[in-house]
């Protein structure tokens, strides 16, 4: 027999250590420590003379490592997770299927009873989503110390939707005929959305919101999935983002580019191609482009048509003023869109958004134009986009001449399309006819300015702020810098009475009556949240907002507009300068307009309405 057959055979003989007492030296090594039948030392230890010393600490059988029960237990969790949403999306399917398989996955082959709830204030709330993996879990963790809103609240959630927001923004129209529960069952994500924006409870309405991130995160980004539900929900929520702009970062943009997304790959912004993605860059296997037979034509129902030019229009409005996202380029299915809603007036408000879009198309040109690039005198680009607001204007039909929220818009356009001359011109010096047409065109932006809040304190009281959409809010906006620059402006070129614009159209007192139409509303919010929470919502955020603008406007900006206004009077004329006591004055440097960052300028004013920080808008300025 051999030496190493002979040690194996010795070796077996001795017994083994028990499992996790092996000396120092075996465990060291990982090799097997048989114990010695003639000394203390293992037989391992004796063959290669080494120190035979028992291991420190034991190694008890099961234990693999810290945290190994709480991670199978989570492994487990998100394994049943994922089974449920399985389940879900089979159920959503076919559902005749998926009970078949759930009750086969039972444990014991037990089927799952079926579910007989009746239609209480639960089964209204809803999924998160049809598609949402563990929607249910989530849901009740976010929103289980919170009080359930009841049938009747549900009910009046739609109502308030189709009564008083829709006339805002018609992009999504709900039936007459659909109830909040069906509406809940046929569009989980959209009456999600709805009860989200209707919510009186401020605490809930966050809880809400949260939620409407979480389902949009998960269906999108982590099941890529494709429905139009979330398609219209995505419009809704955007349409009416003033309820969670305020809570912190810009989060509109993701939203409106998600929405894109998932309007690309619904095939309602382009053809989308024929079978599977078997081609490279547009080529086939041929080395040839791929035809135009290759690709579905989308015969898009009119409430697709509706959703997309809806996001359209919403894009656009998110582009010009927050400057983070460029508007959606319009595609020849857009345009046929467009013709079809109109042809069919499906809705009487269908109409009304055909005249939204085409507004906003023409403040997107007015908008985008880089004159300087172009070399054309600018003039002539506001005479074009005037010309094209007046063609449209006449052929508005009579029943929508007198839609207030359309006057609004036609109004935000044609400001849109003057205030370019406000801007400090390029050239050194103009012609008595430049001159003129400028100075007609500053007067047309202040005239529109004026119309604009007069029309907005008229028809839309404080009643009416809870139920505006997002475009209103960034008309406000934009109508306040409107007037700040008219308030502000002068050039050497131009002959401009600020002064004057100010006794007519004083931004101060423009600025008090939205304070306190916002004062009402957040008054009146506060009354009917059974919550009586004092935590800030987006009322109480934007009279901060608004009251911090008009404290830094009477005590920065218009002490030295004075302060300039008056010392100039005094240097033109010489026999007021010698009665006027100047010293007594506390003279201020004049205000630089020519520096002034118009575009930065923009997207800070609505950071400070939006998303607070008033800091960097007044260094902007000094």
């Amino acid at each position: 027999m051999s030496e190493s057959s002979s040690r194996r055979t010795g070796s077996a003989e001795f017994p083994r250590a028990p499992y996790g007492n092996a000396c120092m030296e075996c465990a060291r090594s990982k090799t097997k420590c048989t114990l010695s039948r003639t000394g203390p030392k293992c037989e391992r230890c004796t063959r290669l003379d080494k120190s035979c010393s028992p291991a420190t600490k034991g190694r008890r059988r099961g234990d693999v490592g810290k945290g190994a029960s709480t991670a199978l237990a989570s492994k487990t969790d998100a394994l049943e997770e994922k089974l449920e949403g399985v389940l879900r999306i089979l159920q959503h399917s076919n559902p005749s299927a998926s009970s078949a398989l759930h009750a086969k996955a039972q444990p014991g082959g037990h089927k799952e009873r079926p579910s007989e709830t009746p239609a209480t204030s639960e089964s209204l709330a809803g999924p998160v989503g049809s598609n949402s993996l563990a929607g249910h879990k989530r849901s009740s963790k976010n929103l289980h110390k919170y009080p359930l809103e009841s049938e009747a609240e549900c009910e009046e959630f739609l109502a308030t939707y189709r009564l008083k927001m829709l006339p805002f923004f018609p992009a999504v129209i709900i039936p007459q005929n659909t109830t909040a529960k069906e509406l809940s069952i046929q569009r989980p994500f959209l009456w999600l959305v709805i009860r989200a924006i209707c919510s009186k409870n401020s605490a809930r309405q966050k809880a809400l919101i949260a939620e409407v991130f979480q389902a949009l995160s998960n269906d999108l980004v982590l099941t890529c999935t494709k429905s139009l539900d979330l398609l219209l929900g995505i419009v809704v929520f955007s349409g009416w983002a003033l309820f969670y702009l305020y809570q912190g970062p810009m989060r509109l943009t993701t939203v409106l580019l998600l929405g894109q997304g998932l309007a690309t790959e619904l095939g309602l912004l382009k053809p989308v191609p024929r079978g599977p993605f078997g081609r490279l860059l547009g080529f086939s296997r041929q080395q040839s482009l791929t035809s135009a037979t290759g690709m579905v034509e989308s015969t898009g129902t009119l409430e697709e048509r509706r959703v997309v030019l809806g996001l359209v229009h919403l894009t656009s409005i998110a582009a010009n003023v927050f400057h983070r996202l460029e508007p959606m380029q319009w595609t020849p299915y857009l345009a046929e869109s467009l013709q079809k809603l109109s042809e069919a007036k499906e809705y009487t408000t269908d109409e009304f958004l055909v005249y939204l879009v085409r507004v906003q198309q023409i403040c997107d040109k007015a908008m985008s134009t880089d004159v300087s690039a172009v070399g054309v005198p600018q003039d002539v680009y506001v005479q074009i986009y005037q010309s094209q607001i007046e063609e449209l204007k006449r052929s508005i039909p009579e029943h929508l001449q007198s839609n207030q929220i359309l006057q609004l818009h036609i109004l935000d356009a044609q400001i849109s399309i003057h205030e370019r001359s406000l801007i400090p011109q390029q050239q050194h010096k103009q012609s008595a006819s430049a001159q003129i047409q400028r100075l007609e065109s500053i007067w047309a932006c202040f005239n529109a300015t004026n119309s604009w809040i007069s029309t907005m304190n008229f028809c839309l009281g404080p009643a009416s702020w809870p139920h505006m959409s997002l475009a209103i809010f960034a008309q406000i906006s934009h109508c306040m810098i409107s007037l700040f620059r008219l308030s502000i402006f002068e050039s050497p070129e131009v002959f401009w009475d600020r002064q004057r614009a100010r006794q007519e159209l004083d931004l101060a007192e423009v600025l008090k009556m939205w304070i306190a139409n916002g004062i009402k509303v957040a008054e009146s919010m506060k009354m009917d949240d059974n919550s009586l929470s004092d935590e800030e919502n987006c009322w109480t955020h934007l009279v901060k907002r608004l009251s911090s603008v008009l404290e830094w406007w009477e005590s920065k900006v218009l002490p030295r507009l004075i302060a300039t206004e008056s010392r100039d009077q005094a240097s033109k004329d010489a026999s007021a300068l010698a009665a006027f006591d100047v010293s007594s004055l506390q003279m201020a440097e004049p205000l630089d307009l020519t520096m002034m960052n118009w575009d930065f300028f923009d997207d800070l004013w609505m950071q400070e309405l939006m998303n607070g920080g008033d800091e960097p808008m007044r260094d902007a300025i000094y």
